[in-house]
């Protein structure tokens, strides 16, 4: 039974898919390098920093999902009063899946449909995405941030990527960002 993208995009139904999954810490081998995380500023919290699991298997437009269950690392740090979030998503080595290059749409339509309740919208959430060294399974690549743009259904729903070269110290700025604006000064 195919399931309709209404469906895919219930957290509930999703949360079912994922139950049996590993965190993290389950994961032989995979701990995420904080090296490049910059300094969170006072006036941030932190919403998730873990694996994240996806399930690109409904089309959206056009692009067909891998099918398989996906995952990546997920860090999303929101400004204490919720006026400003920024999402860095990293593929990970060991994703049997589709890539967080291919689910972009996907991916950024779940942070926000699964955070939604905390203040998380399309306009308020910066999306940045990573690739490091052990992304490309020892392939010897550099890394890369890219900064992300989306189009947006009126139902949430991401559509038209626009991708962006970006560095770590644009990230680093995105998060202090988050401080300066819940201090007044964005």
């Amino acid at each position: 039974m195919q399931a309709e993208p209404e469906d895919f995009f219930n957290l509930d139904k999703f949360e079912k898919v994922s139950d049996d999954i590993l965190s993290l810490d389950d994961i032989p081998g995979i701990t995420p390098n904080t090296d490049y995380w910059p300094e969170q500023p006072d006036a941030t919290r932190v919403l998730y920093n873990d694996i994240f699991h996806f399930h690109p298997h409904i089309k959206i437009n056009g692009q067909p999902g891998s099918g398989l269950l996906a995952h990546c690392h997920l860090r999303l740090l929101q400004s204490n009063d919720k006026s400003r979030a920024v999402s860095l998503v990293t593929e990970l080595g060991s994703n049997p899946g589709q890539s967080v290059t291919n689910a972009a749409e996907t991916i950024a339509t779940l942070i926000i449909e699964q955070f939604g309740k905390d203040g998380l919208t399309p306009e308020n959430t910066t999306f940045f995405e990573r690739y490091t060294s052990a992304s490309y399974k020892g392939r010897g690549r550099e890394e890369r941030f890219d900064l992300i743009k989306f189009s947006w259904h009126a139902n949430n729903i991401a559509y038209e990527v626009d991708w962006k070269s970006s560095t770590n110290e644009a990230y680093a700025q995105a998060i202090k960002a988050l401080g300066d604006s819940s201090n007044g000064k964005a």
